[in-house]
């Protein structure tokens, strides 16, 4: 198995990562001209002159480093003589710093690398939506060589990947993402806009429909996109070739005790503690004054939002706390090898339901508290009254 870490660049996760024997790690600037998975706000913010030095000391460690150009749209600036210096800006610039492997979302882009880099490796990302075995052999015509999957849990896709073309398989280890998200397209969309420099902001509109899913109906945290440490083998067996260890916003502290985990197969505490999203033992580093400020300032939008309403938003912004009991999942992974979940209703399968009664344990009044606050937010953002000063419906419309 290798290993693929996510890049804070802190250079203190260099000698840990190389130590786990992580073969690469993906990152990239929080704001580029193509963007990516993290709004700018909410990213590492690194000066190019830290972030090349990162990159150096990266590739001088023996590790590849993977340049993460997997926004999902480009905003047709592509189509512009600007634009298009622009692109290739950024490809230039991470290629002058040794970079030789990109993760794509837009099949136009793995093109336009290959016709400038034709060295360079390209891995599809997972926010490309790789749900079949066509589009994989597509992808593979277009010159890449790794395909991450969204859906860490479909094994008869990954062997069939694996069957019938000659592309690695990577999955993630600890994404919280709803499995089959009916939002994971125009959430990448979201987060495009609002790390490619474009000026949109983004709010967590996704993050609040997918938490209250969650909390809700507890299967849906078991069927997420991550895996106990312990079943990695299992993983490899099917057919995986690389693991990818999130997440490029936590601190050092937190990444490494996930890379550890998973390296080791062994964690005996709240597996929830390894997967970003959830509220999670707040290790050194999380919290700091700039990253506070960051956050403060991305949100004092009065032109956009009523900002008062913003506060108490805020205030009611507390991710779910429960605790997962990873003994208690015993056998639930092995029951993938024969299902098909794209052809079957969770609600008619139950197999991830039963799991989620033996494994999710919420601290008394935890799951009403999340579900009232979050509900409150979530229909603040549906009826649009966070935008507006007042009821919306009291709003006079546009000329």
């Amino acid at each position: 198995m290798e290993w693929v870490l996510a890049c804070n660049w802190d250079e203190a996760l260099l000698a840990p990562a190389k130590e786990f024997g992580v073969t690469e790690l993906f990152g990239k600037l929080p704001q580029d001209p193509v963007g990516g998975g993290r709004a700018t706000f909410i990213s590492p913010s690194p000066g190019r002159r830290k972030a090349e030095r990162f990159i150096h000391k990266t590739l001088q460690a023996g590790i590849e480093f993977n340049y993460l150009l997997n926004g999902t749209c480009l905003s047709n600036r592509e189509m512009t003589r600007g634009g298009q210096k622009a692109l290739n800006s950024i490809i230039d610039w991470a290629a002058d710093q040794g970079v030789t492997w990109f993760t794509v979302s837009i099949p136009y882009l793995a093109a336009k690398i290959r016709k400038r880099l034709p060295n360079a490796h390209i891995a599809v990302s997972m926010m490309a939506g790789v749900d079949s075995v066509e589009k994989a052999v597509q992808w593979e015509n277009a010159g890449a060589s790794v395909v991450i999957l969204f859906e860490n849990k479909d094994f008869a896709l990954i062997r069939s990947i694996k069957k019938q073309t000659r592309l690695k398989v990577e999955v993630s280890a600890n994404l919280s993402c709803l499995n089959r998200c009916n939002q994971s397209f125009y959430h990448g969309n979201v987060s495009s806009h609002s790390s490619n420099g474009s000026g949109l902001f983004s709010l967590p509109l996704c993050e609040a429909q997918c938490g209250q899913s969650k909390v809700a109906e507890p299967r849906r945290i078991v069927a997420g996109q991550w895996m106990r440490p312990q079943d990695v083998p299992l993983f490899e067996a099917e057919g995986v070739d690389r693991l990818k260890i999130l997440d490029r916003t936590s601190p050092t502290p937190q990444l490494l005790r996930n890379l550890a985990a998973y390296a080791t197969g062994e964690y005996e505490g709240n597996l929830a503690d390894l997967i970003p999203g959830y509220r999670q033992e707040r290790l050194d580093g999380y919290f700091s004054p700039k990253r506070a400020l960051k956050t403060a300032a991305a949100f004092f939008k009065p032109q956009h939002f009523d900002v008062t309403k913003a506060l108490a938003y805020r205030k009611r912004s507390a991710p779910p706390h429960f605790h997962i009991d990873g003994k208690a999942l015993d056998g639930y992974l092995e029951g993938f090898l024969k299902k098909d979940c794209r052809t079957t209703s969770c609600l008619r399968c139950g197999w991830c339901d039963a799991y989620a009664q033996k494994a999710i344990r919420f601290p008394d009044g935890e799951r009403e508290r999340f579900l009232k606050d979050n509900g409150q937010n979530l229909r603040d953002l549906q009826t649009g009254d966070f935008f507006f000063y007042g009821p919306v419906d009291s709003m006079p419309e546009d000329d």
